[in-house]
């Protein structure tokens, strides 16, 4: 009875990687696509004993963990996120793409008698924000500073545009600022003053 429970508990993974990999790639006629070859075939023997048992097979479990076990064999760390997960992060995505829901990119400038400007900056939101303190600077420097400090403490934000724009202040022209990397530390994107 073990055994058929571990069969039964087998099936729908197996099922669903048949099914998802016959829509991924489907094979030419009377061929079976390498990826696949023998899978297919043990999992119809897999169903047929299951059917002869009267165990049943729940099709959208079988896919939801057919599409699980290929994410993870792609991602180990991987997840599928539900409708109302995926819903949630496309807000949070819109509201912070959104200049009016930010505060300033400054918050304010003070110019002192002894050559020197200051700067609280509140964050790098848009890729606007940017500029937008390039600007400040800009004027910092007309009104004749010897040198301005930038006060980041508390800055939030992480619009790598933005970032980019005011790394490359800092930076020689060219060269590497920094990497977005997945969890392999493959290199995805190369952002460069």
């Amino acid at each position: 009875m073990k055994l058929l429970r571990c069969l039964a508990a087998a099936v729908p993974l197996l099922f669903a990687t048949a099914v998802c990999a016959q829509q991924l790639i489907p094979p030419p006629k009377g061929a079976v696509p390498p990826a696949t070859n023998g899978v297919l075939q043990d999992i119809s023997e897999m169903l047929v004993i299951l059917e002869e048992l009267r165990i049943p097979v729940d099709a959208k479990t079988a896919r939801n963990a057919a599409i699980e076990a290929l994410v993870k064999t792609v991602d180990p760390g991987g997840r599928i996120l539900t409708r109302k997960e995926a819903q949630a992060r496309r807000r949070k995505a819109d509201l912070s793409a959104d200049n009016d829901k930010h505060p300033p990119t400054v918050a304010n400038t003070l110019t002192f008698s002894e050559g020197l400007a200051y700067a609280k900056i509140n964050g790098l939101y848009t890729p606007k924000s940017g500029t937008e303190l390039l600007s400040t600077i800009q004027e910092l420097s007309r009104t004749g500073t010897n040198g301005i400090v930038l006060d980041l403490r508390g800055a939030s934000g992480r619009n790598l545009t933005a970032v980019t724009t005011v790394g490359g202040l800092f930076a020689k022209n060219r060269e590497n600022l920094f990497l977005v990397t997945d969890g392999h530390d493959n290199t995805l994107a190369t952002y460069k003053a």
